[in-house]
């Protein structure tokens, strides 16, 4: 369950088949929204990346921080921080 002033609350099902490291894209209410899986939980977050707009539900998610395919921008899912600090603006977190 996906509990967000952004997207409401939602049921997302088949989770349960992500893995560790794993990312799903949803669509939710006309949004785009990712949903990762890291060892600490389900984390979601709009598929945006901040600095040039590269879907990330095509990057790479490890060790808590997904990847943007398009320039290597990474976020901590838990919290949408960049890492390392470069001219990107946070994530919308959503969970």
């Amino acid at each position: 369950m996906l509990n967000n002033p952004i997207v409401g609350s939602i049921e997302l099902r088949n989770l349960q088949t992500l893995k560790t490291n794993q990312i799903k894209l949803f669509r939710i209410n006309g949004r785009r929204i990712v949903v990762a899986k890291a060892e600490e939980g389900l984390f979601a977050f709009e598929d945006r990346c901040t600095h040039q707009g590269a879907s990330l539900a095509d990057g790479v998610v490890i060790c808590g921080t997904v990847q943007c395919p398009w320039h290597g921008s990474q976020f901590n899912i838990k919290n949408g921080t960049v890492k390392p600090v470069r001219q990107e603006r946070q994530l919308k977190r959503l969970s």
